[in-house]
């Protein structure tokens, strides 16, 4: 058996309400040009992930060293092109969608050989995942697995919601 220690993970932003007709080497690229006080590195930052937003627009997750971050996190609303995006530091907490829980994945949750052991992420019962439950999010139904598993409030929010109090305290430490 060996132990790693992990390495230090350099800041990561996410910029929401880009265009997208951008790419992610041009979106670097003009985020730099538009605003030169930030002094990115567009050879040192990176595009992590990528995803559509409900309004049509893309998001990017861009890995920065911390100079950078501190720089874009001073002023986080920057123009790219012909808009102005949102910066937001993008903190990730594992959620496994098998049993709800945070600090971990679904490849690694010990009780996904059990299909019994499921929990749902969106009304928090026992039995399904999240995928094969027919609540919306917006319902009355809707319930955090991990608050309720502690005794916190848990209805009006689903696991993985970024205003969780579980969700809020695996990230603080």
């Amino acid at each position: 058996m060996t132990i790693r220690i992990p390495a230090r993970r350099n800041p990561h932003v996410r910029f929401s309400g880009v265009d997208p007709d951008l790419g992610p080497e041009e979106f670097l690229r003009l985020l730099d040009e538009r605003n030169p006080t930030l002094q990115i590195g567009v050879d040192i930052s990176k595009v992590k992930v990528t995803f559509r937003e409900r309004g049509g627009t893309r998001a990017y997750v861009v890995e920065v060293d911390p100079e950078a971050f501190r720089r874009i996190m001073a002023s986080p609303r920057l123009s790219v092109g012909w808009t102005m995006v949102h910066a937001s530091e993008d903190l990730h907490v594992p959620t496994c969608t098998f049993c709800a829980s945070y600090g971990q994945g679904r490849s690694s949750c010990p009780a996904a050989a059990d299909p019994t052991k499921a929990v749902c992420t969106k009304c928090g019962a026992e039995g399904h995942v999240g995928a094969a439950c027919p609540v919306r999010m917006g319902d009355a139904t809707v319930c955090c697995a991990a608050c309720r598993r502690v005794g916190l409030e848990a209805v009006g929010h689903p696991t993985g919601f970024s205003g969780c109090r579980c969700y809020k305290r695996m990230w603080r430490g």
